[in-house]
């Protein structure tokens, strides 16, 4: 593991997930509660296969609510749009599998949200002033482009709440 970021406890509380922010990597450790101890069980890129830029930065990460899916970030360089990453869980180990790359149509994804009702992603863009928002299909965890909008400076946090 290189330069762990954030991390993500899978609804179980057996699996632990954490984003490496210098080698845009995510590990995967099963967790033991009784002793209080991790071991290390995977590790997989946060970028597609054939990237092929020098930049790796990952940024977040967020399981959903049905511990299906774990989406992660990648702020990649401070100019190039960033990218979103969505994994499938495998249901009996939480080995992850690639599903899906997709722009965060900004510069620098600093932090993502999904809804408390999981139905949407929305990221904070820190590079280029925006936010974008995807909907998220249940289902299947793939992401679908929905908009982007200027909010303010350097916005490097993106929370949904309950009403």
């Amino acid at each position: 593991m290189s330069g762990p970021r954030h991390v993500a406890f899978h609804p179980n509380a057996r699996w632990f997930y954490a984003i490496s922010e210098s080698a845009g990597a995510i590990d995967l450790f099963t967790f033991d509660n009784d002793k209080g101890t991790l071991a290390h069980r995977q590790t997989v890129s946060s970028l597609p296969a054939d990237f092929t830029g020098a930049a790796r930065s990952g940024s977040e990460i967020a399981i959903d609510a049905s511990g299906q899916f774990l989406y992660v970030s990648n702020r990649l360089d401070q100019v190039a749009t960033g990218m979103l990453g969505v994994y499938a869980v495998g249901r009996d180990d939480g080995r992850l599998s690639p599903l899906q790359f997709e722009s965060s149509r900004g510069v620098t994804p600093r932090q993502f949200s999904l809804s408390p009702d999981g139905r949407l992603l929305v990221v904070g863009n820190q590079g280029s002033d925006n936010m974008s928002v995807f909907k998220v299909n249940g289902k299947t965890g793939l992401l679908t482009y929905v908009a982007t909008t200027p909010v303010c400076a350097i916005p490097f946090f993106a929370r949904m709440v309950a009403p």
